[in-house]
């Protein structure tokens, strides 16, 4: 018979429910079963043994085949593979293998939640409510296929993930492999990626492991970049063809123009590049997740936040800018410098003039 089930608290329904249960010598044997879910199919066989008509141990082997399942929150996924639920009154186990055929996140990412202090980034609390605690063993597998698409990337991955811990707080650890040829956004300069990877090695929180080459074309110079370390703590290398200095390809990624090019300018002899502004600006990347979420809070069509120190200067300095449309095509941009020498402008700016807000 064909029926519809619904698993407490899951927003997705098991649909077309067919199976038999058969009751004999105090157990209960599921065969057959049988279901839609997720877009796909799900088959498997399950059994319970009763102790004087009290449930006291169970199993559940289901194999889902083009299954989607929104887990974590954000990323949607498709699967195929076999899980086994096993347990009794007291604990459970899930445990199993599953093979992600496709799959895409493109929610927005939070670097204070993302970073998360002290506390786990993936909690199930509010996904699904069973009456026993449930460890997990599981491994999630993809060669190709998962696709992340956020305002920082555009990457196809591969990935080899193990999942343990229990529903309410899993712990991921495991790899993903960036493959060659996406593209990520790096202080307004699009780099394409010739490899990569992240590691995950933290149970506390998602603080990957990275080891990313990607490279960018700037005026005639192909540019390298090379980020390796932890979201919080990373070590850069810049390398380019034909070969200039880091300070040289960092002022060619900030200006477009290397140092000699700049110190040909009135006002800029002896310019120079402190070390200060290289690490800042690579810190920056950070920084730039922050700005896009301030836009969406204060409701700003402009919005940026640069530290940047230049040798014989005084102290690093940073500079906060604010514009906000207040009438048709009219903006109103303010900025000012926290730290140094304080200094504050005000500008007035006609879209009719200028092509963007971001050319005000």
């Amino acid at each position: 018979v064909g029926s519809e089930m619904c698993i407490r608290d899951s927003p997705q329904p098991l649909e077309q429910v067919r199976g038999t249960i058969r009751f004999a010598d105090g157990d209960a044997e599921l065969t057959g079963f049988t279901s839609r879910f997720g877009g796909g199919e799900v088959s498997g066989e399950g059994g319970m043994h009763f102790d004087r008509f009290t449930p006291d141990s169970y199993f559940l082997s289901l194999v889902p085949v083009n299954t989607r399942i929104g887990f974590p929150e954000g990323f949607r996924g498709v699967y195929q593979g076999g899980v086994l639920l096993r347990g009794d009154m007291d604990e459970a186990l899930l445990s199993g293998k599953l093979e992600l055929l496709r799959g895409l996140y493109q929610e927005p990412i939070d670097m204070g939640q993302l970073l998360g202090y002290g506390t786990r980034e993936y909690s199930a609390e509010e996904l699904v409510v069973l009456p026993v605690p449930v460890a997990v063993r599981l491994q999630i597998a993809a060669e190709e296929g998962g696709w992340l698409k956020i305002d920082l990337a555009e990457v196809e991955t591969s990935l080899d993930l193990n999942i343990g811990g229990n529903l309410v707080s899993p712990e991921v650890t495991g790899r993903i492999v960036i493959l060659e040829g996406g593209r990520m956004r790096f202080r307004d300069v699009e780099y394409r990626i010739r490899s990569g990877s992240l590691s995950l090695l933290d149970l506390n929180k998602i603080n990957p492991y990275m080891d990313i080459t990607a490279d960018t074309t700037v005026s005639r110079y192909e540019v390298t970049l090379r980020i390796e370390g932890t979201l919080d703590r990373f070590e850069y290398q810049l390398s380019s063809v034909p070969t200039l200095s880091q300070q040289d390809i960092l002022a060619l990624l900030t200006t477009g123009f290397t140092l000699e090019d700049l110190a040909v300018g009135p006002g800029t002899r002896g310019l120079d590049i402190t070390g200060d502004m290289a690490a800042s600006y690579f810190a920056s990347a950070l920084t730039g997740l922050f700005e896009t979420q301030l836009k969406k809070v204060f409701r700003l069509e402009r919005v940026r936040i640069n530290a940047y120190a230049l040798s014989g200067s005084a102290d690093p300095t940073t500079q906060l800018t604010l514009g906000k449309e207040v009438a048709d095509n009219l903006f109103i941009i303010y900025s000012t410098e926290l730290g140094g020498e304080e200094r504050q402008i005000y500008k007035v700016c006609l879209l009719y003039t200028s092509p963007s807000p971001r050319d005000c």
